[in-house]
């Protein structure tokens, strides 16, 4: 069914084409019992240091490898103890698993669940520019129509396993708004389709259809 292939976030044959087939590692989980939604402060040793590196670069390092799990970081910071290669990365468990896990580049230490976040403002980065540019270890949120008679037989599963074939992980898709999570924006709940996703495909961008009606990221200040 090839209109499949116009759903949210411009699903094309090329792109599936030239997604990467090795994908990244597959995590060993070391922290287990999350609560889907719950807010978190996670302790990471770091391959970069701060006696080299800025925090700027832990932080986006820390965003990348636990986004791809699940793990939505508001905020990095050093961690008491002084070592320069530990942090505290708080943020929401947005995963399905429970599980967070090691990876090439972190070693995950503890959790300890918080009852508030840092002060963070989240602002709404729209991307305008067709094809939308894609970077690796990014995360993407999306909306979008489904036309009849499509929206009689498209299903939740139909969309998760195209984007998934275009080289997206931790896929989220929602069929209605009342399945949207508490904070999706207020201005983004119409539509017939949506879905977050961390990309980790090799293709440099994507075609959007006029299906697709917004695509965004998400940036704390």
């Amino acid at each position: 069914m090839p209109w499949l292939l116009l759903i949210l976030l411009g699903i094309g044959a090329a792109a599936i084409a030239s997604s990467s087939s090795s994908g990244p590692a597959k995590p060993k989980p070391s922290i287990f019992g999350l609560a889907k939604g719950g807010k978190y402060e996670i302790v990471v040793r770091s391959t970069i240091s701060r006696a080299t590196f800025d925090l700027d670069a832990a932080r986006q390092q820390l965003q990348a490898l636990l986004g791809r799990q699940g793990f939505d970081v508001r905020a990095v910071a050093p961690n008491a103890n002084g070592d320069p290669f530990v942090y505290n990365a708080s943020g929401v468990y947005r995963g399905g698993t429970g599980t967070l896990g090691d990876v090439p580049g972190i070693i995950l230490l503890s959790s300890t669940p918080i009852d508030a976040l840092p002060p963070a403002t989240i602002a709404l980065a729209y991307i305008d520019e067709r094809p939308v540019p894609l970077a690796q270890g990014a995360h993407y949120f999306g909306r979008g129509s489904i036309p009849w008679p499509a929206s009689i037989v498209v299903s939740r599963d139909m969309v998760a396993s195209k984007l998934v074939g275009a080289g997206f992980s931790d896929v989220h898709v929602y069929m209605k708004p009342e399945e949207l999570p508490p904070d999706w924006p207020a201005t983004e709940r119409g539509g017939d389709v949506f879905a977050s996703a961390t990309y980790g495909g090799t293709a440099p961008s994507i075609d959007l259809p006029s299906q697709v009606l917004s695509v965004w990221q998400e940036n704390a200040t």
